[in-house]
């Protein structure tokens, strides 16, 4: 992973992909930014996407990362962590990194219980229309659990939020980075927007795993498939889905 430290080296600085953040935003007392006009997950979202005008690029090598800093990576990079784990720990060489009794810890459930009990989960009290809903936050749904990656698993895909195979494990960092590995069909989906917050569009990795599963139908199940209507072809999944492979081509640095 040559292209993932807390800093960018400058001969880098021009892979770093500038963010955007949803407006308008709140300010609060701890300096936390949120879409809605308050930090208590109870505003209707209605915003836009505006670039961040203070973004002055990654920290550089020759700077010290803030305690804060984000760690920066490429979808390149990112994507051998995933394989790694998808390989049950194993490297590329078939070397192994993880034992298999870390690789339980990380990719199973440890809840043991459920996200939508809200005497655990405060962000169960979260309504449709909130700014801090977020499928991994599992609001209303007792399908799913916290994964040892710090993020969501699904425990039982008829009740989860996030789609994916019983089993299924995620991740979300800064600025919408996501990823999702699908053991059962050996599928790994890395998502590298720079949109903030993180849960600005939080059904973006439902939209992006219908295209993704729906590709695997057999062919001759394809032509029964229910598509999305004409009048919703194209537009912002087809723009995402070429700046996906953009990225997965020139693989511009993000913040994880």
């Amino acid at each position: 992973m040559d292209s993932t430290g807390w800093t960018v080296p400058v001969s880098k600085q021009s892979r770093v992909l500038a963010p955007s953040q949803a407006v308008p935003r709140y300010v609060g007392n701890l300096g936390l930014r949120w879409t809605g006009r308050r930090q208590g997950h109870t505003s209707k979202l209605g915003w836009k996407a505006q670039p961040i005008d203070d973004f002055s690029g990654a920290p550089v090598e020759l700077n010290e990362p803030s305690p804060a800093s984000p760690l920066w990576s490429t979808s390149g990079d990112f994507m051998k962590v995933q394989l790694m784990l998808q390989r049950g720990g194993l490297m590329a060489d078939g070397s192994a990194l993880l034992t298999q009794e870390s690789m339980l810890e990380l990719t199973s459930d440890k809840l043991q219980g459920s996200l939508a009990n809200p005497a655990f989960n405060t962000h169960a009290k979260d309504v449709a229309v909130s700014a801090g809903l977020h499928p991994s936050f599992g609001v209303g749904a007792p399908g799913q659990g916290v994964s040892g990656t710090a993020g969501a698993t699904v425990v039982d895909p008829s009740t989860s939020r996030l789609a994916g195979t019983a089993g299924s494990y995620s991740g979300v960092g800064c600025d919408m980075t996501e990823y999702w590995n699908d053991p059962l069909q050996e599928l790994s989906v890395f998502v590298g927007a720079q949109l903030f917050p993180f849960y600005a569009l939080p059904e973006l990795r439902q939209e992006l795993s219908a295209i993704v599963y729906a590709s695997m139908l057999p062919p001759a199940a394809v032509k029964f498939y229910q598509g999305p209507e004409p009048a919703q072809q194209g537009g912002m999944m087809m723009n995402l889905m070429n700046a996906m492979m953009m990225m997965s081509m020139f693989a511009p640095a993000s913040r994880m």
